[in-house]
């Protein structure tokens, strides 16, 4: 096997643990607190009953989980790079995070159903995001 199989077998792995994790708390979205501004940034964290959500700009972006200490990054599901929110989700994470970090990334080893059940949750974060100013 080589490297690159390799990663790509561990992301799927790690797609797998974030579609479960966001799976349990996706509902916990609609009423999300705005908690606070993330340093000086336009960004803002806001909290729910089981964990922290960064929203970057009008996308949420990433989510720490109270109970695991499980920090998540979705950028890459939700819109894509940029260096901005990367920046987001780093000061999110030295703020906020409390344990291991995944960060999902498309991989060809992740299984159809869970890539399917990743690109629902990332459309319906996306229209939680609308809603919440």
């Amino acid at each position: 096997m080589t490297k690159k199989e390799m990663y790509a077998r561990k992301q799927a792995q790690q797609n797998e643990l974030i579609y479960a994790l966001l799976a349990n708390v996706i509902d916990e979205l609609k009423s999300a607190e705005k908690l606070e501004r993330l340093r000086k940034c336009s960004a803002y964290v806001y909290q729910t009953n089981s964990g922290r959500w960064l929203k970057s700009y009008d996308t949420f972006i990433a989510y720490v989980d109270f109970n695991t200490g499980i920090c998540v990054d979705f950028l890459r599901g939700v819109y894509g790079y940029t260096n901005t929110s990367a920046q987001h989700f780093a000061k999110f994470w030295h703020d906020y995070g409390m344990q291991k970090n995944y960060r999902y990334d498309y991989s060809e080893y992740t299984p159809k159903n869970i890539q399917q059940g990743l690109t629902d949750i990332f459309r319906e974060i996306n229209l939680y995001a609308g809603f919440k100013s």
